[in-house]
């Protein structure tokens, strides 16, 4: 009697299965020592081999390899990246998970450099005045920071011992020359011309004017202060002298500088340095002076390269006839490259895994195919891709996130081979 009911629930069973198409649980009851008819086994088999399937409201999930007409260049189909697998997506899920897509396009663009730099002074234009010799300040013709001063415009007076023995050492090697008699011989004569030339040598690189000097040798009197005047027309952008100052050669009193033409130093990322060089045009902008551009030129850029930001510093160089460029000033400085044409993506569509970047190219109703690209400048919120992609392909613009970690969850379950089916 048992093994009536046995034989009476196996082909219950039996009859569920093939009712619901399940091949899953017909190996199951064949492993348990169901017994089917010749024919139903023959059919069931040749069933299991032959490939699923996929469902048309299947939400997501690898799909076999690209149909030979996804090629990236218009030739041999493109290759799925290592690691990556299609992807499916019906319509419905992608407006839930917020996948748009947008064609690939052609336009024209200049390769500009844009950066942010700060204005300074031009070191070529800039003097730091000091003294070569001790002495104390007795009194300041300058008196603040920001004045604007001329060549030669006095900026103090200064007492010094050092300076003032130099001039009387000079006046007594003249008294000696003119003291010796026309008797005295060639050999006298021209050891006290020696020692006159030798004082009057020190004098003038202890940087005391020739106007000074003439002045001496004509009174025959030493000046017991000195009048430092300003080496070149500029303003003063530092300023350490005051009254009573003791002062050394070591110290810097003045700092004066010519903002007739001004530097902007910025800085320019590693991947745009290839569209950088000296002598390009620039345009900048400054919140100053909103509305207005200045027009200047790219006068270096540096040999050695920042490692902790990537960038290298460069310098642009404008005129500042009315002084409006003051330094300090932030501004925004762009190098404009030369108009072209080719295929751009927004910068939000590529993924950028470190080996390689990926965009999704849609092949059809809810798939997506990865397809690694080569990107050319960055173009704001664009790139230039100079390899992977032909006009007019459809790739997702947003979710790509998603549609990468789908892809790379079934890339790695198939061994980085699209799967012959992706079920569930």
């Amino acid at each position: 009697m048992r093994w009536m009911c046995d034989v009476a629930m196996s082909l219950l069973i039996a009859a569920i299965l093939a009712s619901a198409g399940c091949r899953k649980e017909e190996r199951i009851a064949e492993t348990k020592g169901q017994q089917l008819d010749p024919e139903r086994a023959k059919a069931s088999t040749a069933a299991n081999k032959a490939p699923a399937a996929m469902p048309s409201g299947h939400e997501h999930g690898a799909a076999t390899a690209p149909p030979a007409s996804a090629r990236a260049d218009g030739g041999a189909p493109a290759a799925l990246p290592p690691g990556f697998a299609t992807v499916e997506v019906s319509p419905g899920r992608q407006q839930l998970l917020g996948i748009a897509t947008i064609p690939v396009r052609r336009r024209s663009f200049a390769k500009g450099v844009r950066t942010i730099g700060i204005v300074q002074a031009d070191e070529t234009r800039t003097a730091h005045v000091h003294v070569k010799y001790e002495g104390f300040i007795e009194k300041i013709f300058i008196n603040y920071t920001g004045r604007a001063v001329r060549k030669g415009q006095p900026l103090f007076r200064i007492f010094s011992r050092e300076l003032l023995a130099a001039q009387q050492e000079y006046l007594s090697s003249r008294a000696a020359l003119g003291r010796v008699p026309p008797a005295g011989g060639d050999a006298v004569r021209a050891a006290a011309g020696q020692f006159v030339n030798a004082s009057r040598e020190r004098l003038r690189l202890f940087d005391v004017p020739a106007s000074v000097l003439e002045r001496i040798e004509r009174t025959g009197v030493a000046e017991r202060a000195m009048t430092v005047v300003s080496p070149l027309s500029g303003n003063v952008i530092e300023k350490q002298a005051i009254e009573g100052l003791a002062v050394t050669p070591m110290a810097h009193l003045y700092v004066i500088s010519d903002l007739s033409r001004v530097w902007v130093v910025a800085d320019v990322y590693e991947r745009d340095l290839a569209q950088v060089a000296v002598g390009q045009k620039a345009r900048m902008n400054l919140d100053a002076f909103p509305g207005r551009a200045f027009e200047g030129v790219l006068s270096f850029v540096s040999p050695v390269l920042d490692e902790s930001t990537r960038t290298v510093k460069v310098r642009f160089e404008f005129a500042n006839p009315e002084g409006a460029l003051r330094p300090g000033m932030y501004a925004t400085a762009e190098i404009a490259g030369e108009s072209h044409e080719g295929l751009t993506v927004p910068s939000d569509s590529i993924i950028d895994t470190g080996e390689r970047k990926i965009v999704f190219v849609a092949q059809g109703p809810g798939r997506f195919a990865p397809r690694a690209v080569k990107t050319g400048a960055a173009l704001g919120n664009e790139y230039e891709v100079v390899e992977g992609l032909v006009q007019g392909e459809i790739i997702a613009a947003t979710g790509q996130f998603l549609l990468d970690s789908e892809s790379r969850i079934r890339g790695a379950r198939s061994g980085g081979k699209a799967p012959a089916h992706g079920g569930h």
